[in-house]
């Protein structure tokens, strides 16, 4: 009696541990239309022209964070699935950290802008300089953060990722170093009111 359990315990262990595999990877394989939504999103973005609503970013950023998180107990189950997990949460990092640039930095440097405006209208030069200065250091913040996050997609090894993703890597890293050059240009314009 005990050698007819034993066998039927082995097979629904290795059900379960089956089916587990199965939702590791269908879970992973539901990132990457968020990874190429949000790269098209960062795309669309510009500093310059002041279109920075990050709204659609956001929204891909939240579901790529539910989909790893509802995988984070499987991730070590095959070492191809986990480094799949770590390079997805590793671009997903750097897409946050864009989207705290666009929302929160770039506020900031707006900020010392208007103050900037303010005490000019009021004649307080010394005032207004130390602001100029202010948003200056800022706008070179956001260029170095921009850099990071662009830095952070060359650590995910192309391998690690679908062929199909290849193209969104190189899009999303343009895109970063993009904000970054549009970060320093900004840097520059103020560079030449001081």
């Amino acid at each position: 009696m005990h050698k007819g359990v034993i066998p039927i315990f082995l097979m629904i262990v290795a059900a379960v541990l089956v089916s587990g595999c199965i939702f590791s990877s269908s879970q992973l394989d539901k990132i990457p239309p968020h990874i190429i939504a949000a790269t098209e999103a960062l795309s669309d973005l510009d500093l310059i022209e002041g279109n920075i609503n990050t709204f659609s970013l956001d929204d891909e950023i939240y579901l790529i964070n539910q989909l790893l998180s509802d995988n984070e107990g499987y991730q070590d189950d095959e070492e191809q699935l986990s480094s799949q997990y770590h390079a997805y949460r590793t671009w997903n990092d750097a897409f946050e950290l864009m989207s705290q640039i666009l929302r929160d930095d770039y506020m900031i440097y707006q900020s010392h802008l208007r103050q900037a405006e303010r005490l000019y209208e009021d004649f307080n030069y010394v005032g207004w300089r130390e602001e100029i200065i202010r948003a200056k250091s800022q706008a070179a913040r956001m260029a170095e953060k921009s850099r990071e996050a662009a830095y952070m997609m060359d650590t995910i090894p192309t391998e690690d990722i679908p062929a199909d993703l290849q193209q969104s890597l190189r899009q999303s890293r343009y895109a970063m170093m993009e904000i970054a050059r549009q970060s320093t240009s900004l840097e520059n314009t103020l560079q030449q009111m001081l």
